[in-house]
């Protein structure tokens, strides 16, 4: 049984990704899971289920929500210790498509 602030994501499939990410992007990303100490998944799913509990808004704009605290998340691990992520493009690109596609 879940939790209602528990959100359950679909089980990855190897075959259905869009490929492997670039060394600089993966470097990045292990970096801010080190950081947060979980998992970049388990981070977004925590993003959506505090959107969540926004449940007087559709569900989509609860998802944008979701995308929006995941990107002050990054952005504020990123500001308080840059030097240890591999390329500064690599986050900027990250957060800068996030905040594009609101």
């Amino acid at each position: 049984m879940t939790n209602k602030s528990e959100v359950r994501l679909p089980v990855l499939s190897s075959g259905d990704g869009a490929g492997p990410l670039p060394d600089a992007a993966l470097s990045t990303l292990r970096s801010f899971e080190h950081q947060l100490g979980i998992g970049s998944r388990d981070y977004a799913a925590r993003c959506l289920a505090l959107a969540q509990r926004f449940n007087e808004r559709p569900w989509l704009q609860q998802v944008r929500q979701a995308v929006t605290i995941a990107t002050i998340g990054v952005r504020r691990v990123y500001a308080h210790q840059p030097h240890l992520f591999a390329g500064q493009s690599a986050v900027a690109k990250v957060t800068d498509n996030a905040t594009m596609t609101r």
